[in-house]
């Protein structure tokens, strides 16, 4: 079983959900409250640093699917309803989320945090 974390596009010159950036910052403290036996990916649905023209898209998203070969055992984070709207993952173990960078009171952050957190320890 793996934990994806997907968001839509790259930062240019960076790696999807970069530690550097402010919503790699937030992934990064769900993950630190996450069993460390439990697999981490980290990745965008775009491996570009832009959202491709939607005759690309098609092509882009079946590039993802052949990179990572998901698992109905694997358990989605969906950062945003772009990615959810794109990637069309149905049959699998889903929590659909606002896009980490969304401006949030700390207060709202850290219950971003913990329900990410608590909805995979309790699906893992």
């Amino acid at each position: 079983m793996r934990v994806f974390f997907i968001g839509i596009h790259n930062k240019p010159g960076l790696p999807p959900l970069c530690s550097s950036t402010k919503s790699g910052k937030v992934i990064d403290a769900i993950i630190s409250k996450i069993d460390a036996s439990v697999k981490i990916v980290k990745c965008n649905l775009f491996d570009t640093d832009h959202v491709p023209d939607k005759n690309e898209i098609t092509a882009h998203c079946l590039h993802w699917n052949n990179c990572y070969e998901p698992s109905p055992n694997d358990i989605f984070i969906i950062l945003g309803a772009r990615v959810k709207h794109y990637l069309k993952p149905n049959t699998f173990t889903v929590l659909l989320v606002k896009h980490p960078s969304c401006p949030m009171t700390l207060h709202d952050k850290l219950k971003y945090i913990e329900t990410i957190s608590s909805f995979i320890n309790f699906n893992s």
